[in-house]
């Protein structure tokens, strides 16, 4: 195989030092020239290794022929060369390199060459290539397996170990083999025996961990899992091989705990449980989330506990952050498993502060949980009394506003809401009410004017406490009205007076609001807009005599007033005019006079 490549390059001076024969063994002065091939302890089966090829020169090289079996041409075990690789060694600046042609799993071997056509290789210790190789499931890793040199024969042609000077002399190094396991004997093994399935370790227990080993020597890692196997966490990294480990048991309930002890070198050989073990827990809740008191009374709450993965500690209960005053009180305490509940009872008294408390229900098995609760402390919202309007006082409008003072809670989460009643029975036998105020005044609907009506205020808090105003007050509706309408009656519209005094008259109206009385204004203008109008005010009665001009015109309205509105005018405005039919104005005899004599 070597001469078929080799023949290739016939023009080359370095091929002569292939086949040259016989071949020179060097009057080396200096360190001798060597080929030493890794040996490896131990080589597992099912397993992937690399042997380093190594060389020691004191000379410049050109080219290096190193033929190898493993363990020789006819013994075939388990095993595959995969490759050949110069990378990072110091055959990778060679020109010319074996690859994968030059393996022969048939036979167990393996040629590693390189030629240097420009440079050569430099004096030096160190590997040159590395060998790749699989073993599989039937290698044997208890035999010793040899990596020697030899004559590889091939096409007539023979190959040797040989190396190359820079003048194409070719000599023979030294070689020391090496080897793919020196063999071990039985293979290692450790084996979990505690905890290795059904057992229940409960959190903040001491337990051994307890293994036993053979053929292995070294220290052991040792990791738990909480899902069957799939992932581990480490208990610790490396300890000695003696048996048995302490280990508190975590806090890391399952039912699906393993244990896995390793070599803590490289995880190999390696054992879990061969079964489950589990970690139990217990859950707890409180039914209801809240509940309401009044300061001196008493409430209750159920505690709800669940057990997982066997659980079947007592688990011993306590309450925390109650109010000053309180106190609390389980039945039963302990609970011990299967009984799953337990009746909280909490009981304030007057020294008990009225608020909002979140209690914490502890629970304590194996491991410590708690749920929370919401306590509210009641109390009625403050006294408080009415503002407005004044009880006994009159009111003029048919829609009042009424209003009180702000009661507060002694609760500073709590909110007050106002509910107001109003009624004329002064029993309140019967009333009307508008709840749900959130502040301290409400405008009432329209009333009945000239009525007495009652009123109170209640405050109310979110859960229904409540306190009334400390006073009942009543206020009178009076809601000021006109005189009713009214019309004129005489003279008519329009009319003519053939006098220069005449009466006018119109009809009586009255006043809606008891107590209330009506005079009146009459109003004369010769304008119809009352530029100029004579007043005749307050007057009583419901007629006037009035006197005027001569071949005048008249315009006349009345104002009915009352005492508490701008009044009311007639529904009319009448004219009339007045004209006075009287003799020519008076005259005297002229001539003849009185008692003289005519002639004619």
């Amino acid at each position: 195989m070597f001469k078929g490549v080799l023949s290739t390059l016939a023009s080359l001076v370095f091929v002569s030092f292939l086949f040259l024969t016989p071949l020179a063994f060097p009057q080396d002065p200096g360190t001798a020239d060597t080929v030493r091939i890794e040996c490896l302890d131990i080589v597992r089966p099912n397993s992937q290794v690399v042997v380093n090829v190594y060389v020691i020169n004191d000379e410049n090289l050109s080219g290096i022929s190193i033929p190898l079996a493993y363990p020789d041409t006819f013994t075939h075990l388990d095993i595959t060369c995969d490759s050949i690789s110069f990378v990072g060694t110091r055959g990778a600046s060679a020109a010319y390199k074996a690859d994968t042609s030059s393996i022969d799993n048939a036979t167990n071997r393996v040629n590693v060459f390189a030629v240097w056509f420009s440079g050569f290789l430099t004096p030096g210790n160190g590997s040159v290539a590395k060998l790749y190789f699989t073993t599989g499931p039937s290698w044997d890793s208890t035999l010793y397996v040899p990596v020697d040199s030899f004559i590889w024969t091939k096409g007539g042609a023979d190959t040797k170990l040989e190396f190359a000077r820079t003048d194409g002399i070719g000599f023979l190094p030294i070689f020391t083999k090496g080897c793919l396991g020196y063999g071990e004997g039985p293979p290692p093994t450790i084996t979990v025996t505690s905890p290795n399935g059904g057992e229940v370790w409960y959190v903040g227990e001491n337990h051994n961990i307890t293994w036993t080993s053979s053929d292995f020597t070294g220290n052991v890692k040792i990791e738990y899992s909480t899902d069957g196997g799939s992932g581990w966490t480490t208990i610790i990294a490396s300890t000695a091989d003696d048996g048995v480990h302490p280990w508190t048991i975590p806090n890391a309930p399952t039912n699906q705990g393993r244990i896995k002890v390793s070599d803590a070198a490289d995880g190999t050989p390696s054992d879990m449980s061969n079964a489950d073990f589990s970690i139990p827990d217990f859950t707890i809740g409180a039914t209801p989330g809240s509940r309401v008191v009044d300061i001196g009374a008493s409430t209750n709450y159920t505690v709800n506990l669940g057990y997982l993965y066997g659980f079947a500690h007592s688990v011993n209960l306590t309450i925390l952050d109650l109010p000053t005053g309180a106190t609390g009180n389980f039945s039963p305490n302990p609970v011990n498993p299967p009984a799953n509940s337990s009746v909280l009872n909490v009981n304030t008294t007057g020294a008990t502060p009225a608020g909002h408390y979140t209690l914490t229900i502890r629970g304590e098995g194996s491991q410590i949980h708690t749920t929370q609760v919401t306590l509210v402390v009641n109390a009625a919202p403050s006294s408080f009394a009415l503002l407005s309007p004044d009880s006994g006082s009159t009111v003029s409008i048919l829609t009042p506003t009424l209003s009180w003072q702000q009661s507060t809670d002694p609760d500073p989460l709590d909110t007050v809401k106002y509910i107001l009643y109003y009624t004329r029975n002064s029993d309140f036998s019967s009333y009307d009410s508008i709840p749900n105020i959130t502040g301290t005044s409400r405008t009432l609907p329209a009333l009945q004017d000239d009525t007495v009506y009652y009123w109170k205020a209640r405050a109310v808090d979110k859960w229904g406490k409540s306190t009334w105003s400390s006073n009942t007050w009543n206020f009178r509706t009076n809601y000021p009205q006109p005189p009713a309408t009214f019309t004129l009656i005489h003279p008519p519209d329009k009319d003519t007076i053939w006098q220069f005094s005449d009466s006018l008259i119109w009809h009586k109206t009255t006043d809606p609001d008891p107590g209330d009385s009506v005079v009146y204004d009459l109003y004369i203008d010769t304008q119809p807009g009352f530029a100029s109008p004579t007043i005749i005010s307050d007057l009583s009665d419901t007629s006037y005599y009035f006197t005027g001009q001569d071949d005048s015109t008249y315009y006349w309205k009345v104002l009915a007033k009352d005492i508490n509105t701008s009044g009311r005018w007639s529904t009319q405005t009448f004219r009339f005019d007045v004209y006075v039919v009287q003799p020519p104005d008076p005259f005297t005899l002229a001539s003849p006079d009185s008692a003289s004599t005519v002639s004619t």
